[in-house]
């Protein structure tokens, strides 16, 4: 056990949530990979790492019922690449572009999570 290196300790987790190695403690830049049980949809980022400050980043969590969202946002000066629902359900995927002359910042797609939409990119003038 070389000294200073550091292990992290799974917290405390959803019951509903379902780690693919259960472990009292994984080392550092040990990945854990989660699903849920049966019936629950995950909300969240399906795997975390080990880092030295802790897991990262934050758990997921189970959830019976999930909210869908409505149509995606407007993106000024860009648009949805494909023609746009009324309604997404949770972990769905939008794509969008930017105009011509115009760059993309940001991740060029959003999702549905739980209700919520992620954070839309920006089309900046070249």
């Amino acid at each position: 056990e070389a000294a200073g290196e550091r292990e992290c300790e799974l917290p405390k987790i959803d019951v509903h949530l379902v780690p693919d190695r259960k472990k009292d403690q994984y080392k550092v830049g040990e990945v854990l990979k989660f699903s849920c049980k049966p019936g629950f949809t995950i909300v969240g980022p399906n795997s975390v790492q080990c880092y030295h400050f802790g897991l990262s980043p934050d758990l997921p969590i189970c959830k019976e019922q999930v909210q869908s969202c409505g149509p995606p946002p407007e993106l000024l000066n860009g648009n949805v690449k494909e023609k746009t629902k009324e309604e997404y359900g949770h972990s769905e995927v939008v794509e969008y572009y930017c105009n011509p002359r115009f760059l993309m910042k940001g991740p060029n797609k959003i999702q549905c999570v739980d209700g919520e939409w992620t954070t839309l990119p920006v089309c900046i003038v070249e």
